[in-house]
């Protein structure tokens, strides 16, 4: 096998390596901006939604504190695709989805195997507030 025989067989790894790097991305639901990168909190993009239909999985979006809702350009429900984790690093106190939509039904889809961390949700006592979601807690998980 020659040196350039032996390249072309690694590039097909190489190429792999890298379409399943883990991807962090960034959200401010007050100075982010469509035409932001989204690849740090100095350069993040708003909304929500804007960052999960422009990434893929595996991703990591980083919800920087503050209110996500019709304010912030925020549409419901947001779909969190596999593989995909929402986190706010300032927890529950600092990030807040506040869906109050007319005729909203549901907040969150999350996929098999997405995640999310650290959201507050205010909403309407009519609306569904997740499907397909288990709260863990002490190392046990129950279904909802």
């Amino acid at each position: 096998m020659t040196i350039s025989t032996k390249l072309l067989a690694t590039l097909p790894l190489l190429i792999a390596d890298e379409a399943s790097a883990q991807t962090d991305v960034w959200v401010d639901p007050i100075h982010g901006s469509h035409a932001s990168s989204g690849h740090s909190a100095g350069d993040a993009w708003r909304p929500v939604a804007h960052a999960l239909a422009s990434t893929s999985a595996p991703t990591t979006v980083h919800l920087l504190p503050g209110e996500y809702g019709a304010a912030s350009g925020e549409t419901f429900p947001l779909v969190v695709e596999s593989n995909v984790r929402l986190v706010s690093p300032d927890g529950v106190e600092a990030t807040r989805f506040v869906p109050y939509q007319a005729g909203l039904n549901r907040v969150v889809d999350l996929r098999t195997n997405a995640r999310m961390e650290g959201v507050e949700i205010l909403m309407s006592p009519l609306a569904t507030l997740m499907d397909g979601v288990r709260f863990s807690g002490g190392g046990t998980m129950e279904p909802i």
